[in-house]
């Protein structure tokens, strides 16, 4: 495969020698091919697929672990990095035409003169591209104002698994032409395809943003309240609960916080800060926050973190249950308009019950785990129950059709 590989691309093929430790946790040995052009691309895919040899597309290669598989075969990296092309900017329609392998920082720096930014998350944008960034579907804090990933795509190139280059979307907001296949990649960790070029929706950097957060003694307090601000339609861009290492570093001295995220013209940011103290009866503290806001905290890079997702209004339930269930995290973050309640573990804590009891409490209140981080993903699959009947055995037929080997990123996801 080396060699067939080398014909196409030349020294950019290079073979990597079992248990070089800048790979992990890729499996060597591997063969780490970096094209240049799309066509390129379409060539290595082709000669994978005719000799059945997996490939692994990654951008900045900054999330090998999501979803890792325990296929221990050598594999094709299959690297987008050189692909990072501006293909068309419209400030004035509010779009961007990159190619895969962009970072997201370049990205954001080209937007930004122009009072516009990419609303794709990510936690290393110096090095995250735009094609990992919509591979993953990595949602955080401005999910709730701006929409998941899939909203933020208009238009996609892509290669599928038998070298095949095909177009969807365009690049206007206004396209309802064909399958909605941008839906169909965003987040499908380069098993259906490999992205080559994005047309993304750009949004307008709010004029200003602020932060107001209050102290509570206990977690489930803090949560009541921030769901009482949901409840109330308070023109909040974000509402967050921090306890642990997420809330002393903002300054708590114990028990948790709660903070909400206002955004906008600065006479609505003070308008909504207001409110949101009249509704809790408390004034509250002001923390500064840059214009586009970014989450309060995040996770440390280095955790073990869990991920729990569920309807905003289960969590008044859910939540005491999980503190039964789960050992008391080093630090958590709820993201409270969108449901979603992320934890970190100290090192060495396990599951305070057994894990058939965390599947019954999260069945329970409609709840699943989300982005599994955890190399033991197998072991996971159980908590990922399909949304439609047969839903599962769709997503195979997919598969087969748009990878019909079998060779892109074997393994990593629910399908295949």
């Amino acid at each position: 495969m080396l060699d067939v590989l080398r014909s196409i691309l030349g020294d950019r093929a290079v073979a990597v020698p079992p248990g070089d430790p800048r790979y992990a946790p890729h499996p060597t040995p591997l063969v780490h091919a970096v094209p240049r052009t799309r066509e390129e691309v379409a060539e290595v895919l082709r000669a994978a697929s005719a000799d059945g040899f997996p490939v692994v597309p990654v951008g900045g290669n900054t999330a090998p672990s999501l979803g890792a598989a325990d296929d221990a075969r050598p594999i094709c990296l299959l690297s987008t990095e050189m692909l990072d092309r501006v293909v068309a900017f419209d400030p004035a329609d509010q779009t961007l035409t990159v190619e895969a392998g962009a970072s997201l920082e370049a990205v954001r720096r080209l937007a930004a003169p122009h009072r516009l930014f990419p609303a794709l998350e990510a936690g290393r944008p110096e090095r995250s591209t735009v094609g990992g960034a919509l591979a993953t579907a990595r949602e955080g804090a401005w999910a709730a104002r701006y929409g998941p990933a899939r909203d933020q795509l208009l238009g996609v190139v892509a290669a599928t698994g038998d070298g095949v280059v095909a177009k969807a979307g365009g690049r206007v907001v206004k396209n309802v032409t064909g399958y909605d296949l941008c839906r169909l990649y965003t987040g499908s960790r380069g098993a259906l395809a490999v992205l080559l070029e994005a047309t993304l929706r750009l949004r307008p950097i709010p004029e200003t943003a602020g932060r107001a957060a209050w102290a509570f003694a206990e977690e489930g307090d803090a949560l009541a309240a921030g769901l009482a601000l949901r409840d109330a339609n308070v023109d909040a861009s974000q509402v967050h609960v921090l306890s642990g290492s997420a809330a002393r570093d903002l300054g708590a001295e114990g028990g948790a916080l709660l903070v909400a995220t206002f955004q906008g013209f600065a006479a609505q940011v003070e308008d909504a800060g207001r409110r949101a103290e009249a509704l809790l009866k408390r004034d509250a503290q002001v923390l500064p926050a840059e214009a586009p806001p970014g989450p309060p905290a995040e996770a440390p890079e280095t955790a073990e973190t869990l991920r729990i997702t569920a309807p905003p209004a289960s969590w008044r339930a859910l939540g005491p249950r999980l503190r039964g269930v789960l050992a008391p995290p080093a630090g958590a973050i709820h993201d409270v308009l969108r449901g979603v309640r992320t934890t970190w573990r100290a090192e060495g804590a396990r599951l305070a019950a057994s894990e058939a009891e965390l599947d019954r409490a999260l069945a329970e209140a409609r709840a699943h785990l989300d982005a599994p981080w955890d190399p033991a993903f197998r072991r996971a699959l159980a908590r990922f129950p399909s949304q439609i009947p047969g839903g599962l055995a769709l997503m195979r037929r997919l598969k087969a059709e748009f990878d019909p080997r079998g060779v892109l990123n074997p393994g990593r996801t629910l399908f295949g």
